[in-house]
């Protein structure tokens, strides 16, 4: 079975316990409702691969048209998951836990489908945090507009992210991240094991090999499929993860920190953010 058609509720301890893998405090699940509904329209906020739209030809030019949409937020707390645009899912649900899928059977962590489902969960979530705390809101669409660079990520002179590559990127960093933190060892454990191996394959997106549209990370991108599977070391996998330091420190306090120029009469207190960063606070004293 694949995901059940469910109206607004809340989100599963398996969801719950995804979405804080990623957000930590800063997207709670108390604040979210998720629905799915069997397919969603064309051309939505959340359509996770629009280059696969349809075309069409058009006084002898192929013109792109809108993909179907796999998931939506409705900027008010609202998550909608298409069942059609997941259909190698297990039957996840309101009482799915990361062992049970809430109606006796198993929960495959790994399963590819499950993770591209909760992957465009991530997405959606990273929507509701843009909102929230007034970040990275700039809407660019058209080709192209979900992919990002490992030169934004670490904030090398260049652009800010529009909301679909931030959103993007929070997708991306869930695939990678949860399989190294889950993903079993190989067996036998000798002085030679570097960890599992994690799974990035991600074309066709359609097909039961896909964990989600991780080729949106131009450093995936660039590492071809083999076999239909890209596959990749754990070493490999743990630099990928590294990558998003400055994008995580943003994601759980809730936006940048901005140097201030101090006075002669400031003062300055060491204090701790809820992600555990340390930061100067400055506060001038009363004259």
């Amino acid at each position: 079975m694949s995901l059940e058609v469910q109206g607004a509720r809340d989100l599963s301890p398996l969801e719950t316990e995804v979405v804080y893998s990623v957000f930590k405090e800063s997207v709670l699940a108390s604040e979210l409702q998720l629905e799915v509904v069997n397919s969603l329209g064309l051309g939505g906020r959340g359509a996770t691969d629009p280059e696969a739209g349809l075309k069409e030809v058009l006084l002898g030019e192929i013109k792109q048209l809108p993909a179907k949409s796999t998931s939506d937020y409705d900027g008010n707390g609202k998550i909608t998951i298409s069942k059609s645009a997941f259909p190698h899912t297990q039957a996840l649900n309101e009482r799915s836990t990361h062992y049970s899928l809430g109606n006796g059977g198993h929960t495959d962590l790994f399963r590819p489908g499950n993770m591209h489902y909760l992957s465009a969960l991530i997405h959606e979530c990273a929507h509701h945090w843009q909102g929230k705390y007034n970040r990275h809101t700039d809407s660019r669409l058209g080709r192209g507009a979900y992919d990002f660079t490992e030169r934004q990520l670490i904030k090398e002179n260049v652009p800010d992210f529009s909301s679909e590559q931030h959103a993007s990127a929070a997708q991306v960093y869930f695939v990678i991240a949860w399989q190294l933190r889950h993903r079993p060892w190989p067996r036998p454990i000798t002085a030679e094991t570097r960890g599992p191996n994690v799974d990035l394959t991600s074309k066709p997106l359609d097909s039961d090999r896909s964990v989600g549209p991780v080729h949106h990370y131009d450093r995936i991108s660039s590492i071809p499929h083999t076999n239909g599977r890209r596959i990749v070391s754990n070493l490999a996998a743990k630099g990928m993860r590294n990558t998003f330091h400055e994008y995580l420190r943003e994601l759980w306090d809730g936006g940048p920190r901005k140097p201030v120029v101090c006075e002669e009469s400031t003062q300055r207190t060491r204090v701790t953010s809820r992600s555990g960063i340390l930061w100067e606070r400055e506060s001038k004293e009363p004259s």
